[in-house]
């Protein structure tokens, strides 16, 4: 999901419309002034050659008065009348939606970040050309101990004796009832820890429905302060993020209810559903992914992080993690 980035991009229509209307606006005008322009230029050839032979016909003289009574003054207001009261106000009810300096140089940095993490050319890089091929040879795998700390990051090398270990399948649940007509695509992508993926675990309309309530709700994401405890923005976490509950929709209710069904597992302890965007090259460095106490007291159960379900949806990533006791 884009969110706000996509908003910016019709807005950044719309004032080309308005833009486009505001310069066919000045166009008539200006054209309008220019036909006045033409007609008493002749006007005032003919006069100025012979005022006194002109200002002898009654019906010249009539005229004369006219235009500079009337006629001038309808002139002026034409000159004096803006065209552009409708695209500047289009532009300020847009401006307070603008990016500022901050988000600006925050941009910068995130490309910066992209072309140093992927090893990117320079040149390509601004021409847009971006790898698009997956690389399989190797997985980074980060596993947590049960005394709540990372036991190790490695990168670990996938070798053909391990790749005959994961396996594809159509899970059920254990014969769960709302599986066995439609059982979940499920495949193997480690085998310690265990790593699967789930296909098509959500569709079109659900995607659609999880962006279109988070959307309102995304804000800078946060991040516990170890020494603290106060929530606080970070520059190791650069993305927005919005909790969706159950009472939001019945759709975030049959998602918690489908990921119950496949893991086994119980959402009555995870976190809310999160839906993270991380915009341009946005990032989260290596971190504890659970909340440690003693500083957060909306833990529901003792022990920390089981496991954490990440929904994939295009281009943005939508978060589950369940926060379920160590047993």
């Amino acid at each position: 999901m884009t969110g706000q980035m996509t908003d910016l991009i019709f807005a950044e229509r719309e004032l080309v419309q308005s833009l486009k209307e505001y310069i066919e606006a000045e166009e008539l005008k200006l054209e309008a002034v220019k036909s006045w322009a033409n007609k008493l230029d002749m006007l005032t050839r003919a006069s100025t050659s012979d005022p006194e032979g002109f200002l002898a016909h009654p019906v010249n003289a009539y005229k004369l008065m006219k235009r500079l009574n009337t006629e001038w003054s309808e002139l002026e207001s034409l000159v004096l009348q803006d065209p552009s009261d409708g695209f500047i106000s289009n532009m300020s009810v847009h401006r307070q939606n603008f990016p500022d300096d901050e988000d600006e140089k925050g941009a910068a940095k995130a490309l910066m970040r992209l072309q140093d993490t992927y090893k990117l050319d320079s040149e390509s890089f601004s021409k847009g050309n971006l790898p698009g091929q997956r690389q399989h040879s190797e997985t980074v795998i980060a596993t947590l101990s049960k005394e709540e700390q990372i036991k190790y990051i490695l990168t670990i090398r996938m070798t053909s004796k391990r790749r005959s270990r994961l396996l594809c399948r159509y899970q059920d649940g254990n014969r769960n009832p709302r599986l066995l007509l439609k059982p979940m695509k499920e495949e193997d992508e480690w085998d310690s820890p265990h790593i699967v993926r789930f296909l098509e675990a959500l569709s079109d309309e659900e995607i659609k429905k999880i962006k279109e309530l988070a959307k309102p709700k995304l804000s800078r994401a946060t991040v516990r302060d170890p020494n603290t405890g106060v929530l606080t923005v970070a520059h190791y976490r650069v993305s927005k993020s919005a909790w969706l509950e159950e009472e939001d929709d019945p759709v975030i209710a049959r998602v918690n209810q489908r990921i119950e069904d496949v893991t086994g597992l119980s959402v009555n302890t995870a976190e809310l559903l999160q839906v993270a965007n991380y915009g341009v090259g946005g990032q989260y460095e290596p971190h504890y992914d659970f909340s440690r106490r003693p500083f957060d007291g909306n833990l529901k159960v003792d022990g920390n992080r089981l496991a954490t379900f990440l929904n994939y949806v295009s281009t943005c990533v939508v978060l589950l993690p369940l926060c379920l006791s160590l047993l």
